[in-house]
């Protein structure tokens, strides 16, 4: 998965010093996470279930890992970077359905935190049909309010 920025990730108060950037980092894939790991073969179950354990054969491990050093690579960047506070976005994230997420903007929620915290996650899981339902109604939820 591809991974925009700006990360939710940052234990500076909301007072400090703030840097906007985006950050565009190309996904990472399963062969390359596996080789980060020190794993040259992707083929090698045995060495990958030695590093990582039995969760590593689940259909969805490699995948999830892959993703996860794709955001890890774009909060690396935003820090190097000097940037306080970080938006990681998938390259499919749908912004019609920010107000469920994100009923505020960005540096009030970051003022709501609590005290020295690391990560927020914004996500929503849902069936397909329920996807759909869900952002048909936000959709339209969306028209009312700009209508009037």
């Amino acid at each position: 998965s591809s991974s925009s920025s700006s990360s939710s990730s940052s234990s500076l108060s909301p007072s400090s010093v703030r840097k906007d950037a985006i950050f565009v980092v190309a996904g990472v894939n399963s062969t390359y996470a596996l080789h980060l790991a020190g794993i040259s073969d992707p083929g090698d179950h045995e060495e990958i279930a030695a590093v990582f354990g039995k969760q590593a054969l689940a259909a969805e491990f490699l995948p999830a890992l892959a993703c996860t050093l794709g955001h890890l690579s774009v909060v690396r960047l935003a820090l190097a970077d000097g940037a306080t506070t970080a938006l990681v976005l998938e390259e499919d994230a749908v912004f019609d359905l920010r107000p469920q997420w994100l009923p505020r903007s960005l540096p009030s929620l970051v003022a709501s935190m609590p005290k020295r915290w690391d990560a927020l996650q914004l996500s929503l899981l849902a069936s397909a049909r329920d996807w759909r339902t869900m952002r048909d109604a936000w959709r339209e939820a969306a028209a009312a309010a700009a209508a009037g």
